[in-house]
């Protein structure tokens, strides 16, 4: 078999825990919007977001990072004046920017006629710019057009350097792309730790370029330094960036800043705390230049800065310097005209002096836990007109909240411009207000952003009241999950927000993946202690067609208190898990799920006539204190658990009733109403279980479809003999376990059964693979009794073969049978021959030997003997057999940097369905994917 090619069509990948990984924007000349974010150590790339339904992430791109992404932003291309083709949104990307834990930076530039992302390679000194995790970074163009960016980064070493990156336009060959270093601020920072930098141009009329930076540390209060790049190096021995002055208010660490620009002479700074408030500060360029400056020093002159430096001295006990200790403010100044609660600073020297006052301007209180992002709403360009900057706020918080901030005196549908009047006068009030309330899905919103449509718009004016803006909302949450809120009208025709399903995955390793036998749905597992079902969903609106459809997350089955480690399909609407207890748990699907599946069009075929029993679930319960999902039958009988022993009550189990949806679910639709009951729960081990494997259905019943499974084979994490067995229950008998089946002496990685062929029924055999190095197989030997008998099955051991060097992670039989694959951490994939059921004895022979370069962690057989091998540098090969008697491989294709971690499991979707053949993949990075190979 040869393939031609392959591409993604799902990638199911969550946002990294940390505020600053994502960012949107505009690339290509379309302009089309996308969300990058960080997960794990990829950015994954979301296309179109606010397309309904959206086809998900388009792309998953590779750091080189040895450790998680923590910081990412989209380094943004100023608008040059007089230029008319731009489009009303203005953020049109110039490159990624993004650092990891280990303190590495990389950059990744777009190509807008390809629309494939480049890896810039960064000098030696660069890459490993910072000694700890890189907590912020900013980037802003020096100069529009110019294509030389200003970047400040920030890390846990207490450091801050500022790097002079040139990023040519249109990007050209990679050599053109330099990185300098610029200034290193590390004493000055007194040990605090850097936790968000904003680098903002100062407004100007007069063509001078300066540059503001805002800087929140571990500190309570914000720090201001300036750049005057128009000055002449050869005449100024100052640094690039010198300390300004500090604005003190918040009562805790401030978290989050974010700066707007609102006139040709005034800028407005929001600043974000743990002291749960978020907080407005102007800063404006001071008109009275004539009036008399005095030089900010520890000396002050009027009784209440007097009273205030004892304050401080009491406070602090050091001789009332404040906590920047000998840091000098050479060019802050006290205007005699300033407002007692204004701080000022001055650029530049000589005749062209500035003075720049700042003013707290507003204290806005809405949020209950600690503040972790800030965005201003993005500037709109409108015709014959400045630019439009709305005055609007987004703010995400701990308290799994999200609020649009705008002035109270303006509409719910509008924004008015922030260099208004309104804006200038009104009280700054909640306008929009999205998350939980006293929630427990997202357990805090830790970033969000403003995301653009997917078609081309101009900024509506309104009239002098201001725009009504299409952009939506997207946020990405402490567990991993993104969420989406897009405006539009209800049937009123009034200004309605509506959430929208977003992409979802793993945060953590994805340990385990399977197809259910009629090759419809893919369920996933992993440390997250979620089990995910992924599946096809067509649009009520678009045609039968194979492309019409787009996949999703349509059902989060169980939600555990346990890291899971295995999973596996027992029929087609049900499945078995494995975690790290002692116990297999057996969930079945509830009717709700069964009618929106079929609704989405997610069932090929025949298998979209088949149903559940009438006596199946509706739906499941989860009790306060427990990790079953219990059976619903009926709705109206109130699950409540008794009072404990104390006599304190429990309380009311949660229900999840799943609804026949019209569109995939969000995350709250997930979280809380698509769980399956849980019916069962197999017993035995002594021990954290490690892995599954199912039998394969035996026939077709008379309506075509395949019979129910009957057979789950398990093992747990040994270190002897005496646990290193496989236990195998049998559906049929009541879950009656029918045999223990030894050989292995340590944990047992992979259990595969026979899937028929090579003149043997289904499940004749059973092949595991071990810690040991080893496999094994065993052959069923005595005839199924009927169901009634209390006869067990009897297995004996035919063949086994210490057959590599190292640990052998996973084993796949071919599909017809008469082959079955071994791979192992010795960087070998060895190929095995079963003899024919007509032999007099069941024998195996090595036919071949296949050699990577990195460990091997998975393998499958597809069709025609498609072997796909899944690395530990997260790499997949495809092979096929380039004989007949299938001793000579020949890689056919190479996904390189599928994943970023190691390839847990891989597995080709079963049976012949309209959209092809399909490779799903799981990584130890999270992420899930589905590959359509094309032959």
């Amino acid at each position: 078999m040869s393939v031609k090619d392959s591409q993604t069509i799902l990638i199911a990948a969550s946002a990294n825990r940390a505020s600053f990984v994502a960012d949107s924007g505009l690339i290509s000349a379309s302009p089309q919007c996308i969300v990058a974010y960080a997960s794990h150590k990829s950015i994954a790339i979301w296309s179109q977001p606010l397309d309904a339904p959206h086809s998900g992430a388009a792309k998953l791109l590779p750091t080189g990072f040895r450790a998680e992404i923590t910081v990412l932003q989209a380094a943004q291309r100023s608008k040059q004046s007089g230029d008319a083709s731009e489009p009303a949104d203005q953020r049109r990307i110039a490159f990624l920017l993004t650092g990891s834990r280990a303190g590495e930076l990389a950059i990744l530039r777009p190509d807008s006629s390809s629309g494939n992302w480049t890896n810039v390679t960064w000098p030696a000194e660069p890459r490993a710019a910072h000694t700890a995790t890189v907590t912020t970074v900013c980037a802003v163009e020096e100069n529009p057009g110019s294509g030389v960016f200003l970047v400040a980064t920030g890390s846990a070493d207490g450091c801050i350097k500022i790097w002079r990156i040139h990023a040519p336009s249109p990007p050209s060959v990679e050599q053109q792309w330099t990185v300098s270093l610029v200034q290193t601020i590390s004493a000055e920072l007194k040990g605090a730790l850097p936790l968000c930098i904003q680098l903002h141009r100062l407004p100007s009329k007069d063509g001078s370029t300066a540059f503001l930076m805002a800087l929140a540390l571990t500190k309570s209060h914000i720090q201001l330094w300036t750049f005057d790049s128009s000055a002449s190096p050869s005449t100024s021995t100052r640094p690039p960036f010198t300390f300004a002055l500090q604005l003190s208010g918040h009562e805790d660490w401030v978290r989050a800043l974010a700066i707007a620009k609102v006139s040709d002479s005034e800028l407005i700074l929001a600043s974000g705390g743990q002291d749960n408030f978020v907080r407005l500060w102007r800063i404006a360029r001071h008109t009275d230049v004539s009036a008399s400056m005095e030089p900010v020093s520890g000396t002050k002159t009027s009784t209440d800065d007097y009273i205030e430096k004892l304050m401080r001295k009491i406070e602090l006990g050091d001789e009332g310097q404040d906590d920047t200790g000998s840091l000098t403010a050479s060019n802050a100044v006290q205007p005699s005209s300033l407002a007692a609660n204004s701080r000022a600073f001055a650029i530049g020297s000589g005749p062209e002096r500035q003075i720049w006052v700042v003013t707290m301007d507003a204290l806005l209180v809405g949020h209950d836990g600690w503040i972790t992002s800030l965005r201003w709403h993005p500037t709109f360009a409108k015709a014959g007109a400045s630019d439009f900057q709305p005055a609007a706020l987004l703010s995400t918080s701990a308290d799994n909240s999200v609020i649009v901030w705008a002035p109270a005196a303006t509409s719910p549908d509008i924004y008015v411009d922030l260099a208004s009047k309104d804006a200038a006068s009104s009280i700054w009030a909640p306008q929009q207000r999205f998350g939980e309330l006293g929630g427990g899905t997202s357990l805090g919103f830790y970033g969000g952003l403003w995301v653009s449509p997917s078609t081309p718009y101009v900024a509506q004016d309104t009239g002098s009241s201001g725009i009504s803006s299409p952009l939506g909302i997207f946020c990405h949450a402490f567990n991993g999950a993104t969420r989406l809120w897009a405006p539009g009208t209800d049937s009123g025709g009034s200004r309605r927000w509506a959430p929208r399903n977003a992409i979802t995955g793993h945060l953590g390793p994805c340990k385990s993946l399977s197809w259910d036998p009629t090759g419809c749905m893919l369920l996933s597992c992993g440390s997250d202690r979620t089990t995910r079902l992924h599946a096809r969903f067509r649009d009520s609106q678009a045609s039968a067609s194979a492309s019409s459809y787009t996949w999703h997350e349509l059902a989060r089955p169980q939600t555990h208190g346990y890291d899971l480690n295995s999973v596996a399909w027992i029929d087609q609407w049900s499945f078995a898990s494995a975690a790290d207890e002692k116990v297999v748990r057996v969930f079945t699907a509830p009717a709700g799920f069964v009618q929106s599946i079929k609704a989405a069009g997610g069932l090929d075929g025949a298998e979209n006539e088949s149903s559940l029993p009438d006596t199946a679930p509706i739906g499941a319960s989860v009790p306060p204190l427990g990790l079953s999902n219990r059976a619903i039958f009926d709705t109206s009988v109130g699950l409540e658990d008794g009072p404990n022993e104390s006599g304190q009550p429990i309380g009311t189990a949660t229900t999840s009733v799943a609804d026949v949806f019209k569109s995939p679910p969000n995350e709250d639709e997930l979280y809380v109403s698509t769980l399956w009951p849980e019916l069962d729960k197999l017993y035995g081990h002594g021990y954290e279980l490690f892995t599954l494997g199912t039998s394969h259905p035996n026939q077709p019943d008379s309506n075509g479809l395949r019979s129910k499974g009957g057979y789950v084979a398990s093992s747990c994490k040994a270190n002897s003999v005496e646990h290193a067995v496989i236990r195998i229950h049998d559906r049929e008998r009541n879950w009656k376990e029918l045999a223990q089946l030894p050989g292995h002496k340590l944990s047992i990685t992979r259990i595969r059964f026979h899937p028929g062929g090579a003149g043997y029924e289904p499940n004749r055999f059973v092949l595991s693979t071990g810690r040991d190095r080893s496999w094994h197989l065993h052959e069923l030997i005595a005839s199924e009794q009927p169901a009634q008998s209390q006869s067990n099955l009897s297995w004996r051991l035919v063949a086994s073969q210490q057959a590599h060097s190292r640990i052998i992670w996973d084993c796949a039989w071919s599909q017809d049978g008469s082959l079955f694959a071994t791979g192992s951490r010795d960087k070998t994939v060895k190929v095995w021959a079963l003899s024919s059921a007509g032999s007099p004895n069941t024998s195996i022979g090595l036919l071949a030997t296949l050699k990577l370069e990195t460990a091997c962690t998975s393998v499958t057989f597809g069709p025609e003997n498609l072997l796909a091998v899944g690395t530990e540098g997260g790499s997949i090969h495809l092979f096929a057999a380039g004989d007949e008697e299938k001793t000579q491989w020949q890689t056919q294709q190479t996904l390189s940097d599928v994943h970023s971690e190691a390839v847990q499991e891989l597995a080709f979707r079963p049976g012949h369905c309209s959209d092809g053949l399909l490779l799903a993949s799981a990584g130890d990075d999270g992420a899930v994917r589905i590959f359509q190979i094309t032959q």
